[in-house]
């Protein structure tokens, strides 16, 4: 039988995750949602923590820009075809695209479910969502990696691109 937190986060999910990504075709599986494109892919993860209980939950959000090529050529495996967030290129935790702080929120008995999903389904309409929308090619991200996201993403880039540097 599930807490109350976990039916707390369950709704939160729902409302705030589900209702939004599904309709623009975001496939879910557990906490992940994954939207494949031709030769790219968008994620938006909800990860739990592993420090706290089933009646106390905390939580962040993790997005992710996912190339099957690299994974393919970096990991010498076929790609995932429900990739993680982990298996991304470009990851970022939401703390990043709000005040650049680790955000994290907790859900608990005193947890406002309706009022935490409102919360989120505007973080998800205004900063997850034109953040990803911005990526819209293998190119834009190759770009933005190259550009902006550091020493591990150049390689990657670099990798995909079949440079030796």
């Amino acid at each position: 039988m599930k807490t109350n937190a976990e039916e707390k986060f369950n709704h939160i999910v729902k409302y705030a995750f589900h209702q939004i990504l599904k309709p623009l075709g975001y496939k879910k599986k557990n906490n992940n949602f994954y939207k494949p494109f031709e030769g790219f892919g968008h994620m938006v993860n909800l990860q739990k923590s592993i420090y706290y209980s089933k009646e106390h939950l905390h939580f962040t959000i993790n997005i992710g820009l996912f190339l099957p090529e690299f994974y393919k050529r970096y990991f010498k495996t076929a790609p995932p075809a429900f990739p993680s967030e982990p298996d991304c290129v470009v990851r970022k935790r939401i703390g990043w695209l709000l005040d650049g702080n680790d955000k994290w929120w907790d859900v608990n008995n005193e947890t406002d479910s309706v009022a935490l999903s409102e919360e989120l389904k505007i973080i998800v309409s205004e900063k997850i969502l034109p953040f990803l929308d911005h990526y819209q090619t293998k190119a834009d991200i190759l770009s933005a990696v190259s550009s902006r996201f550091g020493v591990w993403t150049k390689s990657a880039s670099n990798i995909v691109l079949g440079k030796n540097n």
